[in-house]
């Protein structure tokens, strides 16, 4: 019974090594579905005066879009509630709900600048913590002007 259990182990033990080297090994670009991303590509722009695209090297895919102040504020109420921290705008209306504090401390800065109250949170700390940071990088919207 000793044996089979230990040839059991080493045989599953085996086939997960295999299947791992097998994963490292395979080229990715040798699928016909896989396409390269995208990285930093030139944005095409229409030459109003001679009506033609050409490639607009200083103007990338990744570049933010600007925002001002008045955009932001005419997005102020609970149910479209754009904000601003540390200069830049974000759409925050879909996780109000999901606060941990409460949807009602964020909805007083709905269409104003809630950077104070981000990085002291609401006078009560020290700020938010790098996960909160990251949950609230995937409501950016862009750069406030």
């Amino acid at each position: 019974m000793k044996k089979l259990v230990t040839f059991s182990l080493i045989t599953v033990f085996g086939i997960v090594i295999l299947i791992f080297a097998f994963g490292l090994f395979i080229n990715p670009s040798s699928n016909k579905n896989y396409t390269e991303p995208a990285v930093n590509a030139p944005v095409e722009k229409i030459d109003n005066k001679a009506g033609t695209t050409k490639s607009d090297e200083t103007k990338t895919a990744t570049q933010p879009k600007t925002i001002s102040l008045a955009e932001v504020a005419k997005h102020s109420a609970a149910s479209d509630c754009w904000m601003i921290v540390s200069g830049k705008a974000y759409n925050v209306t879909s996780y109000l709900d999901q606060h941990p504090a409460g949807a009602e401390i964020m909805i007083s800065y709905c269409g104003n600048d809630a950077t104070v109250a981000y990085d002291t949170k609401g006078g009560k700390g020290d700020g938010h913590s790098k996960s909160a940071q990251s949950l609230l990088d995937a409501f950016y919207l862009g750069n406030v002007k």
